[in-house]
């Protein structure tokens, strides 16, 4: 754990006066070992029929694929489901309240072509005409332009607006960092740097998880600040929360937000009581899952599953929809705010996983291009953080991956001549330090910059009770060269910026250390879990704090019981010669869910919890 060759520090990807960040290559050889050719964990196309295709609004059936699989069209009794989210009431929800959907009844289907002039989510079903077993089933979102009278009321503005504020589409995949997205997507990334995108090489996480990220992206909060400020409780609800995609739908955007894995959701299992944008995929999603079949039953019944929405993957589907949208958006000449968010293959344990998603970007991007989906519209392909758990965190550079997050954001030509000084931002920022408050300001900055009626920033955000925090800086106006973590609100157990030094594994100061922060984790846990010790130390490091008077040291425990791989990182200051009494600690390896039975599915503790007897 933590093997350090100082020579990384020879090479820079950052180097300001506060902020050293190393260049590894993609391919260096610690992490080599790692890689391997990923294999899907299910085939989709292989697991079930492909039958139906969506065009603008109309449904197909595919007649040659039809024949292939041994039927014809004549034979088989199909029909379709409308698939609609069922809302609680803001004063009286629960947990269910993000998952509860409602089926039409099954409209039989008598053409190879059906339009769909209203409903936004259908559910195809087809049996044998002799046998009433379903065998196919596939789904399929359109955006619908009038699904609303908000989406209605909005197309109707801009008939009297020639001067159209640019798309923004957000394409975000969990778990990803900048390093991992270059190994193992290199079609996406040759595609992207066509297009003429930015990579946001010092781009840093300011959260541990998806959610910390989502909060503080979308709404210029750190996660505990934004609980905070919406009186949060367990059972979601965050309604009142000030998402950008409020002043967005101010600012007459037509607004979308995608997720594909419900019960891995960025805003927990209850999330939003009242659909929180005009376009949301997860009742869909909730639909596929609803049909989801275990493995291996899957293998011969061929329907859907976890892995797959009938015969998509899950990233399909999420970039089906979305390119339904932006063709929504072109067509009927609205400004549209889209953020699609893939969990399932990226967040899997194995890194190399999204290898099988290189292609379906790509390809993606490509079309977008050759549509013209692009001319007018802003690109942010991002992720929350890189490998969090497993055998590539314990490495040097995976160590410096979870805190280094992808991120490359693209501005169509038209902007780039009319506002050079924007690109110009972009390029010299790109070897910055960044954080995701700066996703957020800079949302608001493209919406003052193109949009100016729509309530400027300074009027939106006067007397808050809980002030946001780093409101100067943004991507698209040149940032100061000597930003420290503490200035772009990266907390010092991410940053990214501090050069290391290791340390021998019998220094007396590393197991001082990793005592005194595991007592201070046991003060946390709950009776119900055991007392952690250090099993062995077997990893040590001390980052040389730049212009401060204090090191931290971090250090790698297995645990006793449980052998849990713990990174605890803790303060020590050097002239009075005394550990910080709050340390930080994060957990690299997986959870054993038999361990954290006790806690019923309180996931506040499940990182660091074994049940006694």
């Amino acid at each position: 754990f933590l093997k350090i060759d100082k020579s990384v520090y020879n090479d820079l990807l950052v180097d300001t006066k506060h902020c050293k960040i190393p260049n590894f290559h993609p391919f260096d050889p610690m992490v080599v070992p790692l890689m391997h050719k990923a294999e899907w964990v299910e085939d989709c196309r292989k697991i079930s029929y492909h039958w139906t295709y969506r065009d603008g609004n109309m449904i197909n059936f595919n007649k040659t694929a039809l024949k292939q699989d041994g039927f014809e069209f004549r034979d088989l009794n199909c029909c379709y489901k409308t698939v609609t989210r069922v809302e609680q009431e803001m004063t009286n929800f629960d947990k269910n309240a993000e998952n509860l959907i409602k089926y039409s009844n099954c409209i039989p289907m008598t053409e190879l072509r059906t339009k769909f002039n209203h409903d936004e989510f259908i559910m195809i079903e087809c049996s044998k005409k002799l046998i009433p077993l379903v065998i196919y089933r596939g789904f399929h979102p359109i955006a619908q332009p009038f699904r609303s009278k908000s989406t209605q009321d909005k197309i109707e503005y801009w008939k009297n607006h020639d001067n159209l504020p640019p798309n923004i589409l957000i394409l975000g995949l969990d778990s990803t960092s900048r390093l991992n997205f270059r190994r193992n997507m290199p079609k996406t990334v040759e595609t992207i740097e066509k297009l003429g995108a930015i990579e946001m090489m010092g781009y840093t996480k300011s959260g541990e998880r998806t959610f910390h990220a989502m909060s503080t992206m979308l709404t210029g909060y750190s996660g505990s600040s934004l609980i905070k400020k919406c009186k949060l409780t367990d059972q979601g609800g965050y309604d009142p929360c000030p998402f950008i995609w409020k002043r967005l739908n101010r600012s007459k955007y037509l607004t979308a937000y995608s997720e594909d894995w419900p019960d891995m959701y960025a805003f927990g299992t209850g999330g939003f009581i009242k659909q929180p944008v005009d376009y949301y995929l997860r009742t869909l999603f909730n639909a596929a899952h609803d049909y989801a079949l275990p493995f291996p039953i899957n293998q011969f019944v061929r329907l859907s599953t976890n892995w797959c929405i009938g015969h998509q993957t899950n990233d399909d589907l999420l970039l089906d929809y979305t390119e339904s949208l932006l063709q929504l958006a072109h067509d009927y000449k609205s400004p549209l705010f889209t953020m699609s968010f893939s969990n399932t293959y990226p967040h899997s344990m194995d890194h190399n996983l999204i290898q099988l998603l290189d292609e379906t970007y790509a390809d993606f991007l490509e079309r977008m291009k050759t549509k013209g989906y692009l001319n007018d519209t802003i690109l942010f392909f991002l992720s929350d953080h890189g490998q969090r758990f497993g055998p590539l965190r314990e490495t040097l550079s995976g160590w410096y991956e979870d805190k280094l997050p992808n991120l490359w954001i693209f501005l169509p030509d038209g902007i780039k001549e009319k506002y050079p000084d924007l690109q110009d931002a972009l390029e010299i920022n790109s070897r910055q330090l960044t954080s995701p408050y700066m996703f957020y300001w800079s949302i608001n900055f493209i919406l003052d910059k193109f949009f100016p009626n729509s309530n400027p920033s300074e009027i939106i955000f006067k007397n808050e009770t809980i002030p946001r925090k780093f409101t100067e800086y943004n991507f698209f106006q040149k940032l100061p060269k000597n930003l420290k973590c503490s200035d772009v609100g990266v907390p010092d157990v991410f940053c990214a910026c501090n050069p290391l030094r290791e340390l021998n594994l019998d220094n007396p100061m590393l197991l001082l250390a990793g005592e005194l922060a595991l007592s201070q984790l046991n003060a946390k846990l709950p009776k119900t879990c055991l007392k952690l010790k250090v099993g062995r130390v077997n990893g040590g490091a001390i980052i040389e704090n730049l212009g401060l008077s204090k090191t931290t040291y971090i250090i790698g425990i297995v645990t006793d019981p449980g052998k849990m791989q713990i990174e605890a990182n803790i303060d020590y200051f050097k002239d009075i010669k005394t550990f910080n009494n709050i340390s930080q600690i994060q957990r690299m390896n997986k959870i054993n869910k038999i361990d954290v039975k006790c806690l019923k599915g309180d996931k506040e503790f499940e990182l660091f919890c074994i049940c006694g007897d």
